[in-house]
């Protein structure tokens, strides 16, 4: 029920990090940077982190560099056994992006409190079980000079649980090449409910063989779950007030 949600996800952890966790938490993992045009001074910046760690998490901060400038700065999370898409989209720039280099500035570790989740993977999964059916990619006409394609797909929630404004990843594939990313929200998405969603792409895009949906929910959040948004202010790593 709710408060046993609120009890999990917001309740003391008692995590350890700072001096604690360089012996604890592997570092990260990064691919190779990418950066794709989009269009006329558009450029869409990608790379994907993976977190070997079973019983750690962490809150990131990032920004991708290229040559003469950089992205701003931005913040995320990357849960245990995690392997996850990392982007910043429709970034203007008045000169030619031909590569990039991807900058992790600060990483946060938080320990899983076994206390309060014995079983992370099972505890995962109950939460992580959104199904992502039917994906597909269509390039359409010109608009104004513009070419605008969309990728379409169905999500069903097959959680006990209610998330607020989920996020999904988008990614076009030529075989195991990543050549596209976009993403999307929705405002909500109920348990047992299942939601056609639709992307648009603007831009030059290239033609995919496969699409891939990647949704991302931030179990230790407790603003990812629907109906706790207003709950008691308790930071949902430290249990602290």
């Amino acid at each position: 029920d709710r408060r046993s949600i609120i009890s999990l996800v917001s309740d003391n952890q008692e995590e350890l990090h700072a001096y604690t966790v360089s012996s604890a938490a592997n570092p990260l993992s990064l691919s190779d940077a990418q950066v794709f045009s989009t269009g006329k001074d558009q450029y869409d910046f990608f790379t994907e982190l993976q977190n070997r760690n079973a019983d750690w998490w962490a809150q990131i901060r990032y920004r991708f560099t290229f040559e003469g400038g950089v992205t701003k700065e931005a913040t995320g999370f990357i849960l245990p056994n995690q392997k996850k898409p990392v982007a910043e989209l429709a970034f203007t720039s008045g000169v030619p992006i031909t590569s990039t280099q991807f900058e992790l500035l600060d990483v946060s570790w938080y320990r899983v409190d076994h206390h309060q989740i014995a079983d992370y993977k099972k505890w995962s999964e109950d939460r992580l079980n959104v199904e992502i059916k039917d994906p597909i990619f269509v390039q359409d006409e010109l608009v104004n000079d513009v070419r605008i394609s969309h990728s379409r797909f169905t999500v069903i929630n097959h959680t006990a649980f209610s998330y607020s404004f989920p996020t999904f990843y988008v990614l076009l594939k030529r075989g195991n090449t990543v050549i596209g990313v976009n993403r999307t929200n929705l405002q909500a998405l109920d348990s047992g409910a299942a939601q056609d969603v639709t992307l648009n792409w603007f831009g030059d895009v290239p033609e995919a063989t496969q699409v891939e949906v990647i949704p991302e929910l931030n179990l230790f959040d407790a603003q990812t779950y629907k109906g706790l948004i207003g709950a008691p202010s308790i930071d949902s790593r430290t249990g602290q007030k």
